[in-house]
């Protein structure tokens, strides 16, 4: 597969995606309030947020604080998911 077919291979975003990326630029606003890097991360299903996380890294000297992580072990508290 070339470089511009795998560019092309992605979906485009449409509007049931739009809680998911509020869901993360909320997240990473509470990163960079908490005095962070301002990154978000959030799953969702059918549209619906599930979980979300921010980039914790800085405030817990973590180097693998991701917010991806945060949003999985958030989802994963969940009783289903």
């Amino acid at each position: 597969m070339t470089h511009e077919q795998h560019q092309s291979a992605a979906p485009e975003p449409d509007s049931t995606d739009l809680p998911a990326f509020e869901a993360a630029y909320q997240a990473a606003q509470k990163g960079l309030a908490e005095g962070g890097i301002p990154i978000g991360a959030a799953l969702a299903r059918d549209g619906v947020v599930i979980a979300s996380g921010h980039n914790e890294r800085v405030q817990k000297a973590d180097p693998v604080a991701h917010g991806e992580m945060s949003a999985l072990r958030a989802a994963g508290r969940q009783r289903s998911y």
